[in-house]
């Protein structure tokens, strides 16, 4: 294994020095083993040799390890949360948020899957073990976040983020941009945004060729 010189300057060297490490040493090992387990005690092993090299350094390889396993945590079981848990918004009116977001989710198969009336809460999401979006009225405290700051989803088809958008205009919101190619963004960049009525801007998009 070929060691490090000197003393870094940040992590960040050093985890790119380290990724490039491991895309050349450790392709043939990795492919070979072939299971998880195996990989990972393969890893393991890197963090002991690199322990000899100084602290700081080991220090590197456990932060660099450690983000490798949380990044498996997500991609490899589909049955485990994502890495966005939910998202919550305050909002001036339970009523209007709750007929503009059943209309606005609804192009992508999002629902209602909890509703307190009396404490004015909404959970959005494709079932009750996936809700994505939380909705709580707050009256006039309620505040956008301003400029910067947007909710993207993504979208099933280019159909939908077309429904998205009609469904934003009719029911309370205004347009932020019509559907349409964004090739700024990408040349299959699709989308469309919005803002709902209490200001959060919104975003649709589809990415894939149609």
């Amino acid at each position: 294994m070929k060691r490090l010189r000197g003393r870094p300057n940040s992590t960040a060297v050093v985890l790119d020095r380290l990724v490039e490490q491991l895309g050349v040493e450790l392709e043939h090992s990795l492919s070979a083993l072939g299971s998880p387990l195996s990989c990972f005690l393969a890893l393991v092993e890197l963090l002991n040799l690199a322990a000899v090299q100084g602290a700081e350094s080991a220090e590197c390889w456990s932060a660099f390890l450690m983000a490798l396993m949380a990044a498996d945590y997500y991609r490899t079981n589909p049955a485990r949360r994502g890495l966005l848990g939910h998202v919550s918004f305050g909002v001036k009116s339970y009523t209007a948020s709750k007929t503009f977001y059943t209309a606005l989710l609804s192009p992508f198969g999002v629902q209602i899957v909890f509703e307190d009336p009396t404490r004015k809460i909404l959970g959005f999401g494709l079932d009750s073990d996936r809700e994505v979006i939380n909705i709580f009225e707050r009256g006039e405290e309620a505040r956008s976040p301003g400029p910067g700051t947007h909710l993207a989803f993504n979208a099933p088809n280019r159909q939908a983020v077309r429904e998205f958008w009609e469904a934003a205009v009719r029911n309370g919101g205004r347009s932020d941009g019509e559907p349409g190619v964004r090739e700024n963004y990408g040349k299959n960049y699709y989308a469309a945004f919005v803002f709902d009525p209490d200001g959060f801007k919104l975003e649709a998009v589809f990415q894939d060729e149609e």
